[in-house]
């Protein structure tokens, strides 16, 4: 069981009307137990909790403000197990805005047993691409292969691509690691049997605990959005621990 305490501000200044979607907030099932949920946010500001076609909870905003502000959410998350299949599968099997799954076809995969499975979609990944924090022009999963670099979203999209061309289900996860608290992360899930097994193709983990905030068929599906009427500048920052 691993807990995690958590505290998001998103600060915006040149004051401007502006309102947006925000996934940052944790992701509800069997294995993520929310035990303290928090929102404040200025008075001028319209806040509500949504959720999508995969259950992940959003935050939707619209704000007129005079000044610079912040929306500041806090929670208290246990993941304790992973998360159980609800016969959604089908759905993450398919090719999606980021991944063609007939592309990756072409690309054999020996494995006898599970574990061999993850252990080679691992290496290869790897093996194909090189951690580059400053290209994120492209997020495509065979533009990531061809590119040669990236960072979690390709990895992840490499992965889901080479596993759906398996019929394996394979889906797309952010949220926060424990071992990094500047940014969020991207990894995947992958069924077996009646759960969705975690997988990290980018430090080369399975199994692990990490905090969710939205699971979906590849990034597009979980990706944040603000809009505004005049240029804004907007940052996040976590304040966070884990035990």
């Amino acid at each position: 069981m691993t807990r995690y305490k958590l505290s998001a501000e998103v600060s915006f200044s040149k004051p401007s009307e502006i309102m947006g979607r925000l996934y940052i907030l944790p992701y509800r099932d069997n294995a993520q137990k929310v035990l303290h949920f928090n929102i404040d946010h200025p008075s001028f500001c319209k806040v509500s909790i949504n959720q999508d076609r995969f259950r992940n909870e959003h935050l939707d905003f619209k704000c007129n403000p005079s000044d610079d502000f912040s929306i500041i959410i806090s929670y208290e998350v246990e993941v304790n197990s992973f998360s159980k299949s609800e016969n959604e599968e089908e759905v993450f099997l398919s090719s999606s805005k980021y991944v063609n799954v007939d592309k990756f076809k072409m690309i054999n995969v020996r494995y006898f047993s599970f574990d061999d499975l993850i252990d080679e979609v691992i290496s290869m990944v790897r093996d194909s691409i090189r951690y580059d924090k400053n290209n994120k022009s492209v997020k495509s999963a065979f533009g990531s292969l061809i590119m040669g670099s990236g960072v979690c979203v390709n990895y992840s999209h490499v992965a889901i691509g080479i596993l759906r061309a398996l019929g394996i289900p394979a889906r797309y996860v952010i949220g926060l690691i424990p071992f990094s608290t500047k940014e969020a992360h991207a990894w995947i899930e992958v069924k077996i049997g009646d759960v969705w097994f975690p997988v990290d193709p980018t430090n080369g983990i399975k199994g692990m605990q990490y905090l969710k905030w939205a699971i979906g068929r590849d990034d597009n599906d979980v990706r944040s959005k603000i809009w505004y009427s005049k240029p804004v500048s907007f940052d996040f920052s976590f304040d966070w621990n884990f035990r």
